[in-house]
């Protein structure tokens, strides 16, 4: 076999119009993500993605040489064969994966919907949660937003956290873009918001500042509006043993009989908020993986539980737990890529105990 492998790549002919494929597909790699800042669609830095694809593409060739040697075509005709075909047809598919996950998904708003009963309340109570937004630069999905949430008809509006994206914390443009869509929410109970972990405390004084946010930082805040007994938690995001023991100090401020909502960043204190009796916690930062696989799901989360909270609706104890898929895409050098993953807007309805499902 090893024999016959070496007398098949040793075939000039063979890798010649094999490597001018992949040459030609990392060219359209190259310019596709060239044009995504031109196009206004994300601003990531080019290389570190045409990397990753060059290594994708490699991989496929050498399976495609691999499958070559498996069915034993050793000698084919260059002119009409089919094994180029093969070799094309793999490269093709990455290319329409790559096409979905920096052009077409990246600008796909979700929703997504939750129920929760709430003990004592009245009348139905809309929260729309807004998380991991990452502002570089005012994009479609950007420009979408505000719209969206006001069809939503929100009662309240959350916002947990990463509002700019970390290779954009000090770029006055990427801030005042961001500010341009938060100055469009509306909502009659009023807007609340947490940080993340792209900015530090005294950074969102400076994002916020004149907007009419609740900036809530380490404290606990009750809404009149929803009744005695229905109190806000919002955790700063600094250090998860540390943001453990702050959660303990806040909520020894709730009272038994109170509904707590807690907003935190990231799902990291999810057994501590059950072992706590946090009745719900609204928390982004995963990005629900941002690239999933077909059965699997997300290759990479970023929590310390890996994909034990991914995203979505998890029930722990007395604790409903939602991790929303957010809004953006990672900073720094990550590929600004999302696949199968689409971006989030979260809808919570608080209803009254017993009338779940009614509406």
């Amino acid at each position: 076999m090893l024999y016959k492998l070496i007398n098949f790549i040793v075939d000039t002919k063979v890798l010649f119009f094999g490597v001018l494929v992949n040459v030609t597909f990392f060219i359209i790699d190259a310019i596709g993500l060239a044009l995504l800042p031109r196009l206004g669609i994300s601003y990531g830095r080019v290389l570190p993605s045409l990397v990753a694809f060059a290594f994708l593409r490699a991989g496929l060739f050498f399976l495609w040489l691999l499958i070559l040697v498996g069915l034993g075509i050793f000698r084919p005709n260059l002119l009409h064969g089919y094994f180029l075909w093969i070799l094309i047809a793999l490269q093709l598919v990455l290319l329409g994966v790559g096409y979905d996950g920096f052009y077409v998904e990246p600008m796909q708003l979700t929703v997504g919907r939750i129920q929760v009963p709430v003990p004592g309340l009245t009348h139905p109570v809309r929260i729309v949660q807004l998380s991991d937004i990452h502002v570089e630069r005012t994009t479609r999905r950007e420009l979408a937003v505000p719209g969206l949430v006001a069809s939503l008809n929100p009662d309240m509006i959350v916002l947990t956290g990463d509002y700019l994206n970390k290779s954009f914390t000090h770029d006055a443009q990427a801030a005042s873009d961001l500010r341009q869509l938060l100055v469009q929410l509306h909502a009659p109970l009023g807007i609340y918001a947490i940080n993340g972990n792209t900015e530090p405390p005294w950074l969102m004084d400076d994002l916020l500042s004149g907007l009419d946010i609740h900036r809530l930082e380490n404290e606990v805040v009750r809404v009149p509006a929803l009744g005695d007994h229905f109190v806000i938690v919002g955790l700063d995001y600094d250090d998860v043993f540390f943001d453990q023991i702050r959660l303990q100090r806040l909520m020894a401020q709730v009272k038994p009989d109170d509904f707590s909502l807690l907003l935190y960043h990231t799902p990291d204190l999810a057994y501590a908020a059950r072992d706590l009796h946090v009745n719900l916690y609204l928390a982004g930062h995963t990005h629900g993986g941002q690239v999933r696989l077909p059965l699997f799901g997300a290759l990479f989360t970023n929590s310390r539980y890996g994909k034990t909270f991914e995203m979505g609706l998890y029930h722990l104890g007395q604790t409903t737990l939602y991790v929303t898929r957010g809004l953006g895409m990672s900073g720094d050098f990550s590929p600004r890529v999302r696949f199968l993953c689409p971006p989030e807007v979260t809808v919570v309805d608080l209803v009254p105990e017993g009338t779940v499902g009614a509406q």
